[in-house]
């Protein structure tokens, strides 16, 4: 099948900006919209049948395996360096929670505080992980691969990390500093 389409001629720039973001939120972000919704409403019926409570936070617990086994179906040999970090920063406080994205796993309290992605730099191993957190004053450290000041007094912060060693006192002051500040 061949689609055609007309050929648009643009006042602005910004107005052919916005079409191709509509194009493109089309194309790949609505077929994974209906397939979240999907889950979502198989989710609440299945939750719906459930009695007791328990039941229901083992049934929530499970999906979120899930969801975090299918973050990393990708790139299994991350997991392991995942977990590790996920139990500190899980340990950081009781109102901690981790919400599991397409392309990231955030952190958050009552913000985001940190978000554990996949690195996309050139010498990336296949079991690293690039950590992302914020804080209110840049951080002169080698460990640092990247930072930015996306607005004054916000400092996000990348660190690759390629082994749980490297998750050490130094890596979870900083990740206290981070929840504190968000």
């Amino acid at each position: 099948t061949v689609y055609l389409k007309p050929a648009f001629v643009f006042k602005r720039a910004a107005d052919e900006r916005r079409w191709s973001r509509l194009i493109y939120n089309l194309k790949v972000v609505y077929p994974i919209a209906l397939e979240a919704n999907a889950t979502l409403h198989a989710m609440e019926q299945r939750m719906d049948s459930m009695k007791t409570k328990r039941e229901k936070q083992e049934f929530v617990k499970a999906m979120e395996r899930a969801l975090t086994a299918a973050f990393f179906a990708q790139r299994p040999q991350a997991l392991p360096l995942y977990e590790t970090l996920e139990a500190e920063l899980l340990a950081l406080g009781e109102d901690v929670q981790a919400v599991v994205q397409r392309t990231q796993i955030t952190f958050r309290n009552r913000c985001v505080f940190a978000a554990v992605s996949f690195a996309r730099c050139p010498k990336r191993e296949p079991h690293s992980v690039m950590l992302t957190f914020g804080l209110p004053a840049r951080l002169d450290s080698p460990r640092v691969f990247q930072a930015v000041e996306p607005y004054p007094g916000r400092w996000t912060h990348h660190v690759l990390l390629c082994s749980a060693e490297q998750i050490d006192a130094e890596l979870l002051g900083w990740l206290r500093q981070a929840y504190a500040f968000a």
